[in-house]
């Protein structure tokens, strides 16, 4: 897309380019701002995949080829120098699978005129296998010769390319590079923000506020107001312990949390299939997965029945259930997705009766148990949404064939909401704004509409007339996409959790009350 009115307005262009292909990166040249180049790397591969030219300020492209691969193409990354805007730099990564693998390095490519011919520079495997999520370059911006490529590690040439050195900040998984003005290189990854002054040879922290990215599957400790529980990007399942303070208790990726009732036995897991592990003391876990198989959406969600603190069910393509506190395990469905590398990515037991279970794949199909897993019935399909975990299921507490569905894309019906345990659904978005919606939880009525608050991809918004309309919720929390979210009614709070600027808590409005800070442009 193009505005040629600083963003009032948008054109999207397509004369040469793909118009239903992922558009991974945009270089324009600093000394004509006629010349455009648009890399396109559909993650999963596309026959359309490559780099795109105009040099008529996008009204027309041409795909670039001389010396480029045409075949087994993935993300795109481009780089151009600054002091010499003829020289560009490629990053090009092997498409990915459904479950995020095999995204390996495919080469680093160098083009001195304007990219019409290319020549490969190879900076060896730098991205494992995740290349589709860790793609990122830049040019020092007086020195052509300097380019840095981010994936796993960060390489860097001091000679366009004809070697590579490992400059690996204090923590992996690079994300983005920037220089500032005073000519230091920044970088932001898994462990946050990190500086250096001599290009990569030494880096310091400027991790000066809450970075950390969780993801889906924060808990409660029923007892303890302070004790929060959830799972992190590449920083471990980390526990609260006061304040700000957080305690790491396990390390991986940290996945979802779950505290039963009492209060005594908590399970964080990593990713992968089975890797569920179980505390009765906060400080040391047991595995705890016997009998479970399968294949995960990298983080596998799981629950704790609220009625009953040694059931619990756990998703791989099947749904397993544990009656001994996740001791021992066994299957209760069969595979509900549409096969292949598909999914479970969400699931939750109704809190007034745990026969029934709401589960949806990551190839969109929504499955419901009515019996505790005798029988499951499709409900619905094709529902799109981010391929791994999330939490897009609520119940209402009193009534187990009422529930809410969030669907995390644009352009579509972004909130369910069935009565008849998902025979039927009918849409909550009202004025809510086009933006995905990962995570809802709700405030019982109590005779009236129950309160609903939503997770998007831009703030907690709440409805109190049941989803006819919506209102931005806590103006005091970063502008950050909210992959969890909890309503604790016990205390008068919500606490979520964010994908980059960690987790918060704010506390429950009274239905007629507006947000005292709430921004009313």
């Amino acid at each position: 897309f193009k505005s040629s009115d600083a963003g009032k307005t948008w054109t999207q262009l397509g004369n040469g380019i793909p118009t239903n292909v992922s558009a991974t990166d945009v270089a324009i040249d600093p000394s004509n701002g006629k010349t455009i180049y648009a890399a396109f790397g559909r993650i999963f591969g596309h026959a359309r995949n490559g780099i795109y030219k105009s040099v008529d300020a996008g009204k027309t492209f041409q795909k670039l080829s001389g010396g480029l691969p045409t075949s087994s193409v993935g993300r795109i990354t481009l780089a151009i120098a600054p002091s010499r805007p003829s020289r560009l730099y490629a990053s090009l990564v092997r498409p990915t699978t459904s479950t995020g693998g095999s995204a390996r390095t495919l080469g680093v490519y160098r083009s001195d005129n304007g990219g019409t011919n290319w020549q490969s520079v190879s900076a060896g495997s730098y991205q494992a296998t995740y290349g589709w999520y860790l793609c990122t370059s830049i040019v020092h911006p007086s020195n052509p010769d300097i380019v840095f490529v981010g994936g796993l590690t960060l390489r860097r040439s001091l000679n366009a390319g004809a070697s590579w050195s490992t400059v690996t900040p204090p923590h992996v998984d690079l994300h983005a590079l920037a220089y500032d003005a005073s000519g230091r290189l920044l970088a932001g990854d898994d462990g946050g923000v990190h500086v250096s002054s001599n290009n990569g040879s030494r880096w310091s922290s400027l991790n000066n506020m809450g970075l950390i990215q969780f993801y889906a599957g924060i808990s409660l400790h029923p007892t303890n107001a302070t004790r929060i529980y959830g799972g992190t990007q590449d920083n471990g399942s980390n526990m609260r312990t006061g304040g700000t303070a957080w305690r790491r208790v396990f390390g991986g990726d940290g996945g979802y949390t779950a505290v039963d009732s009492s209060g005594s036995r908590v399970f964080v897991e990593y990713q992968g299939t089975g890797n569920l592990f179980r505390s009765i003391n906060n400080s040391s876990f047991r595995r705890s997965s016997s009998g479970i198989f399968g294949r995960t959406s990298f983080l596998p969600p799981f629950e704790i029945d609220a009625r009953n603190n040694l059931r619990m069910v756990y998703g791989t393509e099947r749904v397993f259930e544990s009656t001994n506190g996740g001791s021992s395990w066994r299957a209760i469905s069969p595979d509900l997705t549409g096969g292949g590398n598909a999914a479970i990515r969400g699931l939750a037991i109704a809190p007034s009766d745990g026969r029934y279970i709401y589960a949806i794949t990551n190839d969109g199909r929504v499955q419901v148990t009515t019996d505790g897993g005798a029988t499951w019935k499709l409900r619905r399909s094709a529902v799109p949404g981010w391929f791994r975990v999330t939490r897009p299921f609520a119940i209402d507490p009193t009534d187990p064939k009422k529930a809410y569905l969030t669907v995390g894309w644009f352009g579509v019906e972004q909130l369910l909401y069935t009565k008849d345990a998902g025979a039927n659904w009918r849409s909550l978005d009202g004025d809510l704004p086009d933006i995905p919606v990962h995570c809802v939880d709700l405030v019982t009525g109590q005779g009236k509409p129950n309160v609903l608050f939503v997770g998007t991809e831009r703030g907690v918004w709440r409805s109190t007339d049941h989803g006819v309309h919506w209102e931005y919720y806590g103006s005091g929390l970063p502008n950050a996409p909210v992959i969890d979210l909890r309503v604790d009614e016990k205390r008068k709070r919500i606490v979520i959790a964010t994908q980059g600027r960690g987790a918060w808590e704010i506390g429950i409005l009274a239905r007629n009350q507006l947000d005292p800070m709430k921004d009313t442009k």
